[in-house]
């Protein structure tokens, strides 16, 4: 079995698991091969139906590093905060299942947090697809970028540099005290992301592309359109309301974010289908209420511009130009 190094802090590493037999001995390979030795791996099997929980048996018994969480399937948010209640670590990270990391992520992740004395550090992804093929990178020097809480908020509600990703980040365990990601929801990280990052004196990011994100035919995320994805507009409001009461000069960054979520869910809804009428009517007044502040804000994207305008026209143009933003800023 692998010794653990005391030398450095524990970093918890959570990996919700749920029917990933064809990826899992990847993803766990390459959190144990980091060159940052002292860390834990929990792996929580959210009651997967094929070998994906005696696989995580089988990896705790070669491994001391291991802990593992059988649990009743309950989604991605109840595994993780399985995890995060049982995590020993000062730091935390969360690693998807069927990912995987450059060998010295964690150790590069923890760096930065260390040298400029950062409660969030933040890395890029590269996209490879089941299908084939990946994203293209371009080779650049590496580039770091420090953020106050309310430049890295701006970031991500602007869809910047910052996105709603709990992977791709190094967090100081302490920042979870009292917040958790909202059980039985979809996009459940666009509902916790922004705690965490207005708990933050400093945020740093590096342009290093640490980890591969893996896009799966299939995943929860890529589905037909079903009630479900309206949690994505409840996530948005509840950023609202937090951000109106915390911060409000941040509330037009906030609204742009709001604007962004109807668009995506307006370009899956079924519009001419009276099942989803209310859904429907709620999208559209949504879309009247936002488009004029979002349009006359400058400091959001072009595209998003674009749409807000759009917004004035029938919603099945819209629906086209939301598919054309997925392309380009999903």
């Amino acid at each position: 079995m692998a010794e653990i190094n005391q030398a450095e802090p524990l970093i918890s590493v959570i990996v919700p698991v749920y029917n990933v037999e064809n990826y899992l001995d990847k993803s766990i390979g390459s959190i144990l091969a980091q060159t940052y030795q002292n860390l834990e791996l929990i792996l929580v099997d959210d009651g997967s139906k094929d070998a994906s929980g005696a696989m995580c048996d089988a990896w705790r018994a070669k491994d001391a590093r291991i802990r593992v969480i059988h649990q009743t399937n309950g989604g991605q948010a109840l595994a993780r905060n399985h995890g995060i209640d049982e995590a020993a670590g000062a730091y935390l990270a969360f690693i998807d299942s069927d990912d995987w990391i450059a060998p010295d992520y964690l150790e590069t992740l923890y760096r930065l947090l260390r040298e400029h004395r950062a409660e969030i550090s933040i890395c890029d992804k590269q996209m490879i697809y089941e299908s084939g093929g990946q994203a293209k990178s371009s080779e650049e020097e590496d580039q770091i970028w420090e953020y106050t809480n309310r430049e890295a908020l701006k970031a991500l509600f602007y869809q910047r540099e910052i996105d709603n990703s709990p992977w791709g980040k190094l967090y100081l365990a302490s920042l979870f005290n009292g917040v958790r990601f909202p059980e039985g929801k979809i996009y459940e990280d666009l509902g916790t992301i922004y705690r965490l990052l207005y708990q933050c004196d400093r945020v740093v990011r590096t342009s290093r592309k640490l980890y591969y994100y893996l896009q799966r035919e299939g995943s929860t995320m890529y589905r037909t359109f079903g009630r479900s994805k309206m949690d994505r507009i409840e996530m948005s409001q509840n950023i609202l309301d937090f951000i109106g009461e915390n911060c409000p000069d941040l509330l037009r960054a906030a609204q742009c974010r709001y604007f962004i979520s109807v668009v995506q869910v307006l370009r899956e809804l079924p519009v001419s289908d009276p099942e989803y009428a209310e859904e429907n009517r709620l999208v559209r007044q949504k879309l009247r209420e936002y488009r004029r502040g979002v349009f006359t804000d400058h400091e959001a994207k072009k595209i998003t511009r674009l749409i807000a305008l759009a917004a004035y026209i029938p919603a099945g143009w819209l629906q086209k130009l939301g598919a054309v933003y997925k392309k380009f800023y999903d």
